[in-house]
């Protein structure tokens, strides 16, 4: 009876929600991300090559989305609100309480992995416009007080330097037959990533918004060695000063080849 009861409630629940979005005139949809290396799907703990042929690996993807927009055919935008966080790992933290527009997804494949949820009218968008990094009013409250995704629990907070961390990216490189650690910890407000993703002049770009819907955007995270900082050709993971980036040339330069890796379907 009590099994019986409890399926009642949890049915009623759900249909209440679904009638509230259909009076809303909202829809539920998800951005979901393929984040690759080139073209194929990037696989935590595989071995791969920077351009200038040093072997490294992938271990964590950990990103922040915000201040996400649908594009509408006269250019102007729907805003929706909400921080996310995408954690993209082998073992995923567990989330804690979350702040009011928070949510953090977890994903251990690195193909269609949901980086955020929404509600929005159905239609069809011209594209997206999103950026990855917390929003400047929220970057600098106290860490102690914050719920998930921000916070403490977040393992994003920069201890010694106040605001989150918007990009986090770890994994190995193998040098003398020894393995190091290389590290990508992008943030501060100068390094907030506007990610533009739509055409408003051809049918490229198409973002159907509908009820249980998605579409994907494509990572490349073979871009973020292409060219190295202080205008060398590559990324050299050989030379320690180049194993971590969060700071000076380092972070400017990944910034910039982190630009052009993303892309639409």
């Amino acid at each position: 009876m009590k099994k019986v009861l409890f399926a009642i409630v949890v049915l009623t629940a759900l249909t209440v929600a679904a009638l509230g979005n259909a009076q809303s005139g909202l829809v539920n949809f998800e951005l979901k991300a393929n984040i690759n290396v080139g073209d194929a799907p990037l696989e935590l703990g595989k071995t791969y090559k920077t351009p200038s042929g040093t072997e490294y690996t992938v271990d964590m993807v950990r990103f922040y989305t915000s201040n996400v927009q649908l594009v509408k055919a006269d250019g102007s935008s729907l805003n929706v609100t909400g921080v996310s966080l995408l954690n993209l790992m082998s073992d995923a933290p567990a989330a804690g309480k979350l702040m009011d527009g928070g949510q953090v997804n977890n994903a251990t494949a690195s193909k269609g992995a949901t980086f955020f949820k929404l509600q929005a009218p159905a239609g069809e968008y011209k594209g997206v416009r999103f950026e990855i990094g917390v929003p400047k009013d929220l970057n600098h409250r106290d860490a102690s007080t914050t719920l998930m995704p921000l916070g403490l629990e977040s393992g994003m907070f920069w201890a010694w330097n106040p605001g989150y961390i918007f990009f986090r990216l770890e994994g190995k490189t193998l040098i003398s037959d020894k393995s190091q650690p290389w590290l990508l910890h992008m943030g501060t407000d100068n390094w907030r990533m506007n990610v533009n993703l739509f055409d408003l002049t051809t049918n490229k770009v198409k973002v159907a918004v509908t009820e249980g819907g998605s579409y994907t955007v494509n990572l490349n995270l073979a871009k973020l060695f292409e060219k190295g900082p202080n205008s060398q050709a590559s990324w050299d993971l050989t030379n320690p000063a180049q194993r971590v980036m969060h700071g000076g040339p380092n972070v400017g330069q990944a910034y910039l080849n982190l630009l052009g890796a993303w892309s639409g379907q």
